[in-house]
């Protein structure tokens, strides 16, 4: 059975990560908490960091996405998601 929550919490959080800049907060493997600055929108990530293909996820449990801040690829589980926010479209 699908947690119709789950796939809610996922699907928005996709839908804003291609839009737009996003703050997500994560615990970490080792039991830090880390905030980072990321996206999937084509128009933020340096055209030489573009992946070729579709690398979007790593798999079911974990989400690759672009850090923002570290200017390369990072990926979180979602079960560690803390929360996420959504930063206004800069152009």
């Amino acid at each position: 059975m699908v947690n119709t929550a789950v796939t809610s919490f996922r699907d928005n959080f996709l839908q804003e990560l291609d839009r737009t800049e996003v703050i997500v907060e994560f615990t970490k493997k080792d039991g830090t908490l880390r905030k980072m600055r990321c996206t999937l929108a084509d128009y933020l990530i340096p055209l030489e960091k573009t992946p070729r293909g579709s690398q979007g996820a790593y798999s079911e449990a974990a989400q690759r996405v672009f850090d923002l801040d570290l200017n390369e690829w990072r990926a979180f589980r979602w079960d560690s998601v803390v929360k996420w926010t959504t930063l206004p479209i800069t152009y």
